[in-house]
């Protein structure tokens, strides 16, 4: 009984509370003949009530909103840091003519030695940076840093630079640096990305006079023209 009398106080002393507020504020945005709420007799006329139920409702509703807004968006990790790997792509030579130059990607392959570019990503065998369908990297530039987020950790055996040089999307590939290979000297270096992690100093070095050996069986070897 002591508690129930307890919070039937502190109820009486809230609503009292509310209603001195209300009834404040409606003093000053509801003027009547010069005195501030007077004509109220202390309680809140039904307008003023009807304002502020509305303003009160409309805060509620946006805070509503944003943590529904928030729910939405993609889901983190326990660290908060999307996984991935970036870098920087330095172009140590000149480039070729414009019309040989048509699309330029960051290509992720699990396995080494890949196939060809198209099918190992349709076939969930390699991640392609920038998404397909999107503007690939800019061309004719002397550098460019990059970041490669991914979905979950990955471990890749093969990450390349690969130009497309000619019209035929599905055949007209090549690579033109890969990471681990400096003047077309070296050999493939791993990725590894942990869960929660994203690596960086992924550094690929392009000389299109001298470019990395080609696995690609469905990638064009380098041609004449470099």
């Amino acid at each position: 009984m002591h508690t129930f009398r307890k919070r039937q106080a502190h109820k009486c002393e809230t609503e009292a509370a509310l209603r001195g507020s209300l009834w404040y504020l409606c003093g000053i945005l509801c003027v009547r003949k010069g005195n501030r709420g007077e004509s109220h007799q202390g309680n809140p006329c039904h307008a003023c009530v009807v304002f502020f139920g509305a303003l009160l409702l409309s805060v509620l509703s946006a805070l509503v909103l944003q943590g529904c807004n928030h729910g939405l968006a993609p889901l983190q990790t326990s660290t908060g840091i999307q996984p991935g790997f970036g870098g920087t792509i330095y172009f140590t030579s000149a480039w070729p003519p414009t019309d040989s130059v048509q699309d330029l990607r960051i290509v992720a392959f699990y396995n080494y030695p890949p196939t060809d570019v198209y099918n190992e990503v349709l076939s969930g065998k390699a991640e392609v940076f920038p998404a397909i369908g999107t503007t690939g990297l800019s061309k004719f530039v002397d550098s460019l840093s990059y970041n490669f987020t991914l979905d979950s950790a990955a471990s890749f055996q093969y990450v390349v630079v690969a130009m497309q040089y000619g019209p035929n999307v599905f055949q007209d590939w090549e690579v033109v640096g890969a990471y681990g290979y400096s003047h077309g000297a070296g050999s493939p270096e791993p990725v590894e990305v942990p869960p929660g992690s994203f690596v960086n100093g992924i550094d690929i070095y392009v000389d299109f006079k001298n470019l990395p050996p080609n696995p690609l069986g469905g990638i064009a070897s380098p041609s004449p023209r470099h």
